[in-house]
Parts: C-alpha cells; structure tokens; sequence
C-alpha cells in the first residue's frame, strides 16, 4: 500500500461507508419508529439499560481481543503469508470463544448486583431477563472477532454487506417481539438479533477461513499474549467508557428519563455518525501501517479531520436547525423532551471530528496506555460534567455537558499527541473546523432562540 493517499480515497471510502450507514439509519430509522410506538419511552430505556450491561461485561471480558486483532491480522495480511494470516485467525477465534464463554459467565452470575443498582432500587426487578442477556453477552466476542477478521484482512466491500443485512437483519429479530410481548420481548430481542449478527458475519468469513478453534491448547493460548498485551490497556478503557454510560443511567431518574436521554444520544450520534464509519474499517488500518513516520501519519490525520468535519458539520448543522420536526419523525411526540438536549449536544458530535481521527494515534503506535489514561480521564469528566449539567439544567444540561467534554477532549488530545508524537493541525484543517463551527454555531443559536 502507498504511504500516502489522496483525498479521494478518504472520500471515496467515507463514502462507501457512508452510504452503508445511510442504509444502516434508514434501518435504525424504521426499528426505532416502531421501538417508540410499540414500548414507549419507558421501554427504549430498558432497552438501552440492557445494551448498556452487554456493552459493559463485553468491554470488561474481552481482553481487547478485536482491537488489536485488527492491527495484528493487519501487518501480518500485508506480508502476504496465508500460513501466518490462516493461524492468527485460529488463535483469535480460540481467544474470541474463551472470552464470550466468560462473559456469559459474568453476565449470568452477577445478574443479582445488576438487577440492584438498575432496578431493584428504583422499584422495579428484571432479574430473570438479565440472566437471559447472558445468551446476548456471549455472542458479542464472537460477533467481533469475526468483523476484526474481515477488517484485518481489508475486506472492507464484506464489511459493508455485513453491517447492511445485519441492520435490516435486526429489524426482523426485533419487531415481533415487541409487537407480541411488548417491553417483555425486549431481552428476547437481542438475544436473538446478536445470534443473527454472528451468523451473517460467518456467513463471510468462513468463506475466508474455516472455523478451527483449539481451547485446551497451551500453544495456542500462549500464541495470543501479544493480543493481549495491546488489547488489554484499549478494553480497559472501552469498560471505562461502559462503566461511565451506566453511572450516567444511574444518575437519570428512572426509565423514562433514561430513555429520553438515549433518544437525543442516538439521534444526535446515530444518525450523524456516518462522517466517521470509515475510520474502523478504511483509517486506522491505513494509520497502523504508516505509523512509523511522522510526516506520512500527520498528513493522513488532517487529512481524515478535513473530510470529518466538513461532513459532520453539515449534517448537525441541518439536524440541529429541524430536532423537533425529525424527533416527530423518527421517534414521536413522547419525545419531544429531548430535544433541548440534542440541540445542545451538537457539538459533542461535532468535535468528533477531531477526537476520534487524532485518538487512534496513540493505538495505531502501539501505545495503549496512553490511550487508556486519557479515555479514562475523559470518561470522569464527562461523568462529572452530565452529573452537574443535570443537576442544575435537566436533560439540557446533559447536552451542554457532552459539548463541553468533547471540546475539553480535543483540547487535552492536541496538546499531548502535540507534545508526545509531535501532532500538528494543517492551516487548511484549522480553517475547516473554524468554518464549521460557526456554521453550527449559529444553526444552534437559531435552534434555541
């Protein structure tokens, strides 16, 4: 691969990705419209209670696993080796397996605690349905593993057919039972729609690799350590992200306001996500392979900053200026109570464009570490910020506070990848994100006046 690519090449991959992700919206779009009429507010926060847990016990069991699969089966992909390539996806899926096995584990024994600081003190008991999520829990290793493994080998045209029919996929495993169960069906649903998931995934990579796993061989184990020793300091910080979003859901009173705040999250980060769906599967590969030089890596970063928010830009700038008619649109008039929030979060999203192209530096260097302090001090202070903004202003507050951390996260990442991998933003980069930020700036101020 070319140590520099062209501005087309980012577009054109943010682009491919881009238009998964329009397809991925569209899906979410149709499942969270029948989610709000068919369980309510109440309801699309259980929901995101119970995405919450599997996302946490995923986080803290994983052992970073995905991650640094991607970037090992990466280097190894580009020596060309299938020997080395086909026994690295063996140890990974033995890995993968052992961690969901754990997880399920986890899920399933410390159902009783779970249950108790989301539920049981708040009036309400859903024990039996957490047990059941141990089934969802297990499968999200193995899900992972297997995208790590189409990303690693640069199947990035199978990536997007992936995250296609499992997007159209989810909304078949999901409707009926809240059409027949109600807020009863909502553990069953993801039960099933992560099993779904896996196998749309093995549907592709089996193709590539067949499915072999060794559990019980010291070998094969001893062969993942180095998986572990760079996955590690990220799934510490993944669970540290995890952790912050249930403290956050402890904080919220009760369900209902709980799913207020995930309604203004998704349609703020959801839908406006698809500026950044390249960056997993088309740039930090890319990043990886030429983070040995400075120039070639910097360049590669503005690069990914100009085209992140330009797009994220505008798009906010168009959700923002029309919240109140799309949360209508999307969701229904229950929701109407986040939209303040969602106007004020916009530039959390915004500064996203920053914050996710420059964190992978410190990954694509192998340094783990450093992007384990920093996530972990973000996620305090975003903790610390949402707990205060609510306090005082409500679900606005909460979207203050997410701007306000996102643009004190970019502060904190210029300054140490500044000092420690001698960042600099381009003045082309600089007058892209000025340009747009007051864009933004003044849709919000419109959007609030």
């Amino acid at each position: 691969m070319a140590e520099r690519v062209t501005i087309s090449h980012v577009l054109k991959y943010t682009g491919v990705f881009g238009g998964v992700q329009i397809l991925k919206a569209l899906a979410s779009l149709i499942r969270n419209k029948l989610a709000a009429i068919l369980l309510g507010a109440a309801g699309m926060g259980l929901n995101a209670v119970f995405q919450n847990i599997g996302e946490l016990i995923f986080s803290a069991t994983n052992m970073g696993i995905p991650f640094s699969s991607t970037r090992n089966l990466s280097e190894t992909y580009e020596q060309q080796d299938s020997n080395a390539t086909t026994a690295l996806v063996q140890v990974i899926r033995t890995w993968a397996l052992w961690t969901a096995v754990v997880a399920a584990l986890v899920c399933f024994v410390g159902a009783w605690g779970l249950d108790r600081y989301f539920f049981s003190e708040k009036g309400h008991s859903h024990l039996a349905e957490i047990m059941l999520l141990s089934l969802y829990v297990m499968s999200l290793p193995l899900e992972a593993a297997e995208c790590a493994i189409l990303k690693g080998t640069r199947q990035l045209k199978s990536v997007a057919s992936v995250e296609t029919l499992a997007a159209f996929g989810t909304i078949l495993c999901t409707i009926p039972f809240y059409w027949l169960w109600g807020i009863r069906g909502v553990a069953v649903s993801l039960v099933v729609c992560g099993w779904m998931v896996v196998g749309v995934h093995a549907c592709y990579t089996l193709r590539l690799f067949p499915y072999r796993v060794k559990m019980f061989r010291a070998d094969m184990l001893h062969s993942g350590l180095p998986l572990l020793r760079l996955g590690i300091p990220y799934m510490m910080a993944a669970a540290a992200g995890a952790l912050s979003t249930s403290l956050i859901y402890g904080i919220l009173s009760g369900e209902s306001e709980i799913g207020m705040y995930k309604a203004a999250y998704s349609i703020i980060v959801t839908y406006a996500g698809m500026a950044f769906v390249a960056l997993d599967n088309d740039f930090f590969p890319r990043l990886a392979a030429i983070n040995n030089s400075r120039d070639n890596r910097n360049y590669a970063i503005n690069q990914q900053i100009q085209v992140c928010c330009l797009l994220s830009g505008l798009m906010m700038s168009f959700m923002v200026t029309f919240m109140p008619w799309l949360i209508k649109a999307l969701l229904s008039n229950e929701f109407l109570p986040a939209v303040p929030m969602a106007v004020a979060g916009a530039f959390y999203v915004y500064m996203r464009s920053v914050n996710l192209p420059l964190g992978y530096l410190s990954l694509a260097r192998g340094e783990s570490r450093i992007f384990l302090l920093l996530e972990v001090f973000y996620d305090i202070l975003a903790v610390g910020l949402v707990w205060g903004g609510y306090s005082l202003w409500g679900l606005l507050g909460c979207g203050i506070a997410l701007s306000a951390a996102g643009i004190a996260e970019s502060f904190i990442l210029m300054v140490t990848y500044g000092i420690r991998y001698q960042f600099r933003l381009e003045s082309k980069t600089v007058f892209y994100l000025i340009g747009m930020a007051l864009l933004l700036g003044l849709a919000v101020t419109a959007a609030i006046s």
